[in-house]
Parts: structure tokens; sequence; C-alpha cells
């Protein structure tokens, strides 16, 4: 039972500073990571609210000369309501890095909420975090079904997921697409993560490694092709409603993933 620094470092001494570095690859993500936990909650907590606060341009947060109830398409004048409601009122974004801004209490209090929520998973030692992983592995297959039933039944679903299920066969040339696809699987599968070391050697020594590795390559896979028909059947809709094509809506990169549930919400 060792950490990435010694694991490696056993194997070979040269690879001490590899082991090290994975550990500081595994903090950074870490912290990353519970950034948009924060968030999450952040927008989880004021769902509550009777009426939802990105879906209109009346709030104070709105800039009304350039706000847009429905999705701005091609005005690249426009944003959103659910966008300018990430912008303004999430993260409230200044001009630049030498515009810091105020401390956003609210945030905070999220973050810290998020960190409290890891440190009661992991406090216990391994035992415990394999029993949190029971619920944290299977609650999101249960929210993203529930999802996907609700996208599916509104009008211009389908549309949207013609869109995610139809191939493009020239993007196969496109070598942008090979570093964007490997670059996912690197890091939602967590290849060489030095966490991944540490929990891989609570394993039995006669463990079947490649049948738990084939296990999770496949369901991480599945995972990401049921998220794509539950974001597309949503882009889907949100195309229906503003008679649009789904092109426009799927290629805008200035709309979060976030902005696009909250619409289709």
């Amino acid at each position: 039972r060792l950490g990435p620094v010694l694991a490696l470092a056993k194997m070979c001494p040269l690879l001490k500073g590899v082991g090290l570095s994975t550990v500081v690859i595994s903090f950074v993500l870490c912290t990353y990571y519970n950034v948009l936990m924060a968030w999450a909650l952040y927008y989880l907590f004021h769902s509550f609210r009777s009426t939802l606060p990105w879906q209109s341009c009346n709030s104070t947060w709105n800039i009304p000369q350039n706000c847009s109830s429905g999705f701005p398409g091609n005005a690249t004048h426009l944003q959103s309501a659910s966008q300018q409601f990430f912008d303004h009122k999430l993260l409230e974004k200044t001009g630049g890095i030498d515009q810091p801004g105020s401390m956003r209490w609210e945030l905070f209090g999220v973050l810290l909420l998020a960190w409290v929520i890891v440190y009661l998973c992991i406090f216990k030692g391994v035992k415990s975090t394999g029993k949190v992983v029971y619920f944290t592995a299977t609650f999101p297959y249960l929210i993203l079904t529930a999802l996907l039933i609700n996208n599916v039944q509104l009008p211009g679903a389908k549309n949207g997921i013609l869109y995610f299920v139809t191939p493009v066969w020239s993007k196969l040339l496109d070598v942008q697409v090979w570093v964007n696809a490997a670059a996912q699987i690197f890091n939602s599968i967590g290849i060489g993560f030095g966490s991944m070391m540490s929990l891989a050697s609570y394993n039995k020594f006669n463990n079947n490694i490649l049948r738990d590795t084939l296990i999770v390559s496949l369901a991480n896979s599945a995972t990401s092709i049921l998220a794509g028909f539950v974001i597309f059947s949503a882009i889907g809709y949100m195309a229906h409603l503003h008679n649009l094509p789904v092109d426009d809506i799927a290629t805008d990169g200035n709309y979060t993933v976030a902005g696009v549930r909250s619409k289709a919400a």
C-alpha cells in the first residue's frame, strides 16, 4: 500500500520525480473539479426559487441592451439571459486579470461546502471511500436517465439527437478532433493519476486488473455517449424553440453546458 511517489521509486529510483508530478497533477485537478462542484451547488441552490433567475433579462446583473431572453444565435452583440447569469451573477467577471473585483462570499461558501463534502467522504480512509462510491458512481446515472426521459419528450429533441449520432467522416482527418478525444479519455479515465495508483495498491495481489480496466473503459465511453444524448436532445429543443438550425447552437463555443441545461429546463 504505497503512494505514487514510493510506488514508482520502488520500480525505479529515477521515476521518483514522476511520482511527485502525479501528486501535483492530482492536487491541481482536485482544486479544479471542486470549483466546478461549487458552481453546480450554486445553480442547485438558485433553482429552488419559484422563478429561475437565468430565464429573463430583468435582473439587476443583466445588461439589457445586449441581453436576449432567447438564444442569441449569430447575433454576436447579444448574450442569452442564462449566459449573463453565468458571467455577471455567478462569476462577476471583470474586464481583465488586472481587475480582481470584490470577494465573492457566496462562491466562497459553496466552495467551502464542496470541500467539506469531499472531506466527509474520505476522512475515514479507503474503506469509507469505497462505500461512498456506491452512491457517487450510480446516482449520476439516475440523474442522466431522468434528464434524458424528460428531454426526449420535448419538441425538436429528435433533431438534436440526429445531429449527435450522424457522423461527419471528414472530421476524422482533423488532427484537433483526435487531440480533443485523447485529452477527454486521459482526463475522464485518469490515466497515470497518482490517486489511481494509491487506490490500486489496495487491490488483492491476484486481482484481475485486465477485467477491471475493460469494464472501466467501456463504462466511461458509454457514459459519455449517454451524456451526449442528454445534452443534444436539449440542444435540439432549444433550436426548435428559437427556430434556429441545431448547428448554430451546437457549435457556439461561448455557450456553456450550464447555459444549455438551464435553458432546456
